[in-house]
């Protein structure tokens, strides 16, 4: 079940991305979650921080594709 989530949530993200707001405010809210938690299992204290490091770019991205 954990494995068609992931998969779902990461093939929709490009629309997340597209609807910009509080869509995207919340889709990366998720992404932050999911890879804290991926890291505390796994303990990969640093996972956190390099897939995090990402989301300013994709906020950036989503601004100028939306003509904000």
């Amino acid at each position: 079940m954990l494995d068609w989530t992931t998969s779902i949530f990461e093939v929709l993200f490009p629309a997340a991305v597209l609807a910009g707001g509080v869509v995207l405010a919340a889709w990366l809210a998720l992404g932050i979650i999911f890879h804290a938690g991926v890291a505390v299992t796994m303990g990969l204290h640093m996972f956190i921080w390099s897939f995090c490091a990402t989301y300013p770019a994709i906020l950036y991205v989503s601004w100028h594709l939306l003509g904000r």
